[in-house]
């Protein structure tokens, strides 16, 4: 398999979404991300949440398993469990894994792995599309000093539990590896890839630090080129062990806030295919308004997800983003960027598009 680029996006499998976006302005969500809580065993130097506090909050699980099934009914493809704790720490998270895979509904999440023990993984494994654990070092030392704990050889342990139950029991699950490229952990690129490869997981993931607009966290950032992690990457790579690279991030240098960006579009459009849920039931059309009222456009615990979205509230919030110059919302790491990219391409046509 080799290098992959995971800039690209998934949207162009859904044209009858985004003709019926261009025809009317509105659509319902095809992609969903929940945080099923605010709670987080692990103190990441990185962290891009920590400006929301941790906290205790877990969402009610009756209620986040009714608004799945209303997701199901409204045509969401996807539900990525992350948010602003570790998703794990929800006693329940095998429910709601559960609850979007039996509706059809494709699953992931995001963990730091401290928490998927021997008896946990037939309660969550068999019920995901992928999972990515987040690790960021190769050696124990260099995670506790990032991760904030000494959790290193107990995930490592949990990761080759998940690979043997995979195995075991012949599961189609991508189980991946994750490690955000900092100067503390830069000298452990070759030595992650080496690990997560003899542990078995099937990809690994490097990526630049990408911060919250509201965040604290001020680490120190590492730009690497794409050419110089090819080089040191690739020969590790196999038909069944994949290295992916988030090039286009990592050769953005991070900008300042209200400086401008050299972006095709001036507005948001990505914000329509898009809904974050947090613990509290919170929803958003992206995480950069997290605690934002202007920019909430209801809450599960007092509508179903389909009446939210069926709502007025939700096209006022639309068109008070779409008056959004994109420089505004202050977040210089644009998660969508590469969909607003396409979508203003579709929506404004070159000259002799048309042709192949």
């Amino acid at each position: 398999m080799g290098i992959k680029d995971v800039d690209a996006h998934k949207l162009m499998y859904y044209p009858e979404e985004v003709a019926k976006w261009l025809t009317t302005g509105a659509t319902t969500p095809l992609h969903v991300e929940i945080g099923p809580t605010n709670r987080c065993n692990h103190h990441c130097s990185f962290c891009s949440v920590d400006w929301a506090t941790h906290g205790k909050v877990l969402i009610d699980t009756e209620v986040l398993v009714k608004a799945i099934h209303s997701m199901a009914d409204v045509g969401v493809k996807s539900i990525y469990f992350a948010g602003e704790g570790e998703p794990m720490l929800h006693p329940d998270i095998g429910k709601f894994l559960q609850a979007g895979w039996n509706r059809g509904i494709k699953t992931s999440m995001a963990t730091n792995g401290s928490r998927l023990t021997e008896k946990m993984i037939p309660e969550v494994l068999p019920y995901l599309s992928w999972v990515r654990f987040s690790m960021d070092a190769a050696t124990a030392p260099t995670h506790k000093s990032i991760h904030k704990n000494k959790d290193f050889d107990r995930i490592i342990k949990h990761l080759r539990a998940a690979t043997a139950y995979k195995k075991e029991h012949n599961l189609e699950v991508e189980l991946g590896a994750q490690f955000i490229v900092l100067e503390e952990n830069l000298t452990e690129l070759e030595q992650f890839a080496d690990l997560m490869k003899d542990v078995g997981v099937d990809n690994i993931q490097f990526k630049p630090h990408h911060n919250h607009p509201k965040s604290a966290s001020n680490p120190t950032l590492y730009n690497l080129t794409d050419e110089d992690l090819k080089q040191r990457l690739v020969a590790r790579s196999t038909d069944d062990f994949v290295v992916m690279v988030r090039s286009r991030n990592i050769q953005e240098l991070p900008t300042i806030a209200g400086q401008s960006h050299n972006y095709c579009y001036k507005k948001c459009y990505a914000y329509n295919f898009l809904t974050l849920i947090d613990a509290y039931g919170e929803c958003y059309g992206c995480n950069v308004f997290y605690n934002t009222p202007d920019y909430r456009f209801g809450n599960i615990h007092k509508q179903s997800f389909e009446e939210i979205h069926t709502s007025g509230q939700v096209q006022d919030t639309m068109e008070r983003v779409a008056e959004l110059d994109h420089v505004q919302c202050g977040n210089y790491k644009c998660r969508p960027h590469v969909l607003n990219e396409y979508l203003h391409r579709v929506k404004n046509p070159e000259k002799n598009d048309e042709f192949i």
